[in-house]
């Protein structure tokens, strides 16, 4: 999983979603707990861990690696983490009455905007991002490979969409739109700036001002996004390279995983609390 699905399946508590976001930069073994760390960020890496194990045995998980080409199938692992995080955010009003995600949804640190929520928009909705060092710019229609112009519709935008206009059944839900949750994150990377890996503080600031996971809506972001790790994260030449063509070569399929998947995981990551004493209020 990449960022914002790890922050989500860590659930509601501050420091475990912290954990969450930084288990990509924290290496070696977690027992005993890192000294310096306190001990439940130490459990949102240990969740984290968890949450990767249990997504490569997971049956949709393994569907969307095998969608990947042959060609660029040795880096679908990295491909499919983005987009899940595409589907979540894209999706993010469809969530909060899935199991473990209610709660969450009312507990991010931040008061939740009224009357405002993130409605995923149509498939063929040309929408466009913040230009960022390591995020792409531009609109995309899923039906196509190419990207556009940039325009400056973001997250913050989308999330302004008004109640009135959802589906009546979905007014009672306790809804946090995907701004809100973005902003409340970045925040957890200030609040906690002594406990974040040198490479993740370098990173974080880039995070919020751009706004990496609200961009994650944009499938012209995840395309630009797998360009740039080709470029700049590895030595020789890596399939990734043009790699969001896959994404909208099979986008229908991609996102009937996620959802198999994500409703399994949001699950898992709730039990996984629970059997460690972890479990918020609502779970």
């Amino acid at each position: 999983m990449n960022y914002l699905a790890h922050a989500v399946l860590a659930g509601p508590d501050p420091l475990l979603r912290l954990g969450g976001l930084m288990g990509d930069f924290v290496k070696g073994p977690l027992s005993p707990a890192p000294a310096h760390l306190p001990e439940r960020l130490t459990q949102g890496l240990r969740l984290h861990r968890a949450i990767d194990a249990y997504a490569e045995t997971h049956p949709a998980f393994r569907a969307s690696r095998a969608r990947v080409s042959p060609e660029r199938r040795r880096v679908a692992g990295i491909m499919v983490d983005l987009f899940y995080d595409h589907f979540l955010a894209r999706g993010w009003a469809a969530w909060p009455a899935a199991p473990g995600f209610a709660a969450f949804s009312g507990n991010v640190s931040l008061a939740a905007t009224p009357g405002a929520v993130l409605a995923p928009p149509p498939a063929s909705a040309e929408t466009g991002v913040a230009a960022s060092p390591d995020h792409g710019i531009g609109t995309v229609d899923s039906g196509t490979a190419g990207i556009g112009a940039p325009t400056k519709r973001g997250c913050a935008q989308a999330a302004a969409t008004s109640v009135a206009d959802r589906a009546a059944p979905e007014r009672d839900r306790p809804v946090v739109d995907l701004a809100t949750y973005c902003t409340a994150t970045y925040a957890l990377f200030a609040d906690h700036a002594a406990l974040l890996p040198p490479r993740l503080a370098e990173v974080a600031p880039l995070m919020a001002a751009h706004d990496w996971l609200g961009s994650y809506a944009e499938a012209a972001t995840i395309a630009l996004a797998l360009d740039r790790m080709a470029a700049r994260r590895f030595s020789r030449p890596t399939p990734l390279a043009g790699g969001g063509i896959e994404l909208l070569d099979d986008y229908d399929g991609f996102a009937a995983d996620f959802r198999a998947f994500f409703a399994d995981a949001l699950d898992f990551a709730r039990q996984w609390r629970q059997r460690e004493g972890l479990a918020e209020g609502g779970e």
